[in-house]
């Protein structure tokens, strides 16, 4: 009878140890102790973006995450070099890809945040855990079947309200598939109408006719270098450009032609 409840007591220890095994710990921290390499690569990637909360999750080796106001998350090794989309390093609540709990470790992709102002004045920040359906028919009707005949696999991790230059008020919906390549953000006015999808783009990698006309107006300023390349609801193509002098910020919206758009 002893050996029957030792056998039972070890395959209990052992089941504990397997499930403290697939579960990481996270720990919240303080944004303003985040290493000076984390801080200016969200600088640098998003200065469209505040860092609202950060953790450490401590899986294998120690993930820092940040997330920001924009519903993105962002993981970062200890030596604060950017992995990938925080998501996918993340257990219960953030979810993971593969396994249990995720478990690629990618070292690709590209977004960031900026600890500090952004272009996007207010908005309210809609949660970094995902939101359910109620709460988003009751925010924008309509928003999840569009997202399921258009967006099939993705995921809602936030919502915000913000404000663009073409179109005013909007609601930003942040989806994810937990892949590297990023999260996206659709855009909706505020009746419902869809008005554009978005994702982090290098401004390397954006056309010449965008280029040229960011050097020919901004010459001096600096920028980023991350945009946001936008495929709007006709289909047409815009770059948001981040650019900055000493003294002012201004978010460039221009299309693959080059023409302007407008100027936040």
């Amino acid at each position: 009878m002893k050996k029957v409840l030792f056998a039972i007591v070890a395959s209990a220890m052992v089941i504990v140890a397997c499930n403290k095994e697939q579960m990481p710990f996270e720990q919240s921290i303080s944004v303003t102790d985040l290493s000076k390499n984390v801080s200016s690569y969200v600088s640098e990637n998003y200065p469209d973006a505040t860092i609202e909360e950060a953790l450490v999750v401590n899986e294998n080796q120690p993930v820092t995450v940040v997330i920001l106001n924009t519903n993105e998350q962002l993981a970062f090794n200890e030596a604060g070099l950017y992995l990938g989309e925080g998501l996918n390093y993340r257990g219960g609540k953030g979810g993971g890809r593969g396994g249990n709990h995720g478990g690629g470790h990618n070292h690709g992709g590209g977004h960031g945040g900026h600890h500090g102002g952004g272009h996007h004045g207010g908005g309210h920040h809609g949660g970094h855990h995902g939101i359910d359906s109620t709460t988003l028919d009751s925010l924008l009707p309509g928003a999840q079947a569009y997202i399921d005949s258009n967006f099939a696999g993705y995921t809602v991790v936030g919502a915000r309200r913000d404000s663009t230059c073409q179109y005013g008020a909007v609601i930003n919906l942040m989806i994810s598939n937990r892949s590297f390549t990023g999260p996206i953000k659709i855009t909706f006015d505020l009746t419902g109408n869809f008005l554009m999808s978005s994702v982090r783009y290098s401004y390397a990698n954006a056309p010449q006719l965008v280029k040229n006309y960011i050097t020919n107006n901004y010459a001096g300023y600096n920028v980023r270098n991350k945009a946001v390349q936008s495929t709007l609801a006709n289909a047409s193509i815009q770059y948001n450009v981040f650019v900055a002098d000493t003294v002012n910020r201004y978010l460039v919206t221009v299309k693959d032609d080059g023409t302007l758009v407008c100027v936040k």
